[in-house]
């Protein structure tokens, strides 16, 4: 681990640094950067391989002993100035962490007997993607893939929304919609679509051995190719003019109903 001082924004690994903030280039890198002390030690917690870390000097000296456990490979004590360029927030939080972008093994995923998969299909807003990853590692979900032109579930805003879930739950992104559904149906699982014409409301069914849910766009909801090969539309009752809701409350409220019986008996 090398500790080294950064004091310009033109040096190379700053600028490298600011890059991230393009899916592109996290993608070429193979990266994500992650900002704040609770990011870092999930990152840690998690054991994901840490490149580099970018940490103001009084949070440096203040934070000496978790900053060396994480194995970066370099430590880059920066000023304010750097901290501004790196960051994605308004107000940079002083650490910004450089690490493995997350991977899982899918086709091991098909394997296992009892799996319960989300899929979001078209879902745009990046803080509504990392929401639901969080609510999917709470309510016992096995991981979550994505459609082609779904966000980016490491994108920044949606890494703050998952609050450190997405180094625990498996994310398969960026899968043909015909890819998905061949592989669901091949590998014997149920797949059940949330919609507003579903035949049985949410609380009324419960997962059997290998199921996915399949959640969709906030405007246009799921597209047809699911909807035509589900094994069941599922719905949410809702009282008073309320047409629908935000998908991720919508999401949490389904993945809890469908996967009840597991979730209830955590902690007993």
């Amino acid at each position: 681990m090398g500790v080294s001082l950064i004091t310009s924004t033109s040096n190379t690994a700053v600028k490298n640094a600011a890059a991230l903030k393009t899916k592109k280039f996290r993608d070429e890198q193979g990266v994500i950067a992650v900002e704040g002390l609770k990011m870092l030690r999930e990152a840690i917690l998690a054991s994901v391989k840490i490149r580099s870390i970018f940490v103001l000097e009084e949070i440096y000296e203040a934070e000496t002993d978790l900053l060396g456990s994480a194995g970066a490979d370099n430590i880059y004590i920066i000023n304010q100035a750097v901290a501004e360029k790196i960051s994605d927030w308004k107000t940079p939080q002083g650490i910004i962490t450089i690490a493995d972008k997350p991977s899982g093994d899918f086709e091991k995923l098909m394997r296992v007997k009892d799996a319960f998969v989300v899929v979001l299909d078209g879902v745009a807003d990046p803080g509504n993607i990392g929401t639901i990853i969080r609510t999917s590692e709470a309510a016992a979900v096995s991981a979550v893939i994505t459609t082609k032109g779904t966000a980016d579930c490491f994108q920044p805003k949606a890494l703050r929304a998952s609050m450190g879930s997405v180094f625990r739950i498996p994310v398969f992104e960026n899968y043909e919609k015909c890819d998905i559904i061949y592989n669901m149906k091949k590998n014997g699982f149920t797949v059940v679509s949330t919609s507003l014409e579903g035949n049985c409301i949410a609380r009324d069914f419960e997962i059997q051995n290998k199921t996915a849910v399949v959640f969709g766009n906030e405007g246009a909801g799921i597209s047809k190719e699911f909807v035509e090969n589900s094994d069941m539309l599922v719905k949410l009752p809702m009282a008073g003019r309320v047409e629908s809701l935000n998908v991720a409350v919508s999401a949490g409220i389904v993945m809890y109903e469908l996967n009840r019986s597991k979730i209830q008996n955590i902690g007993r």
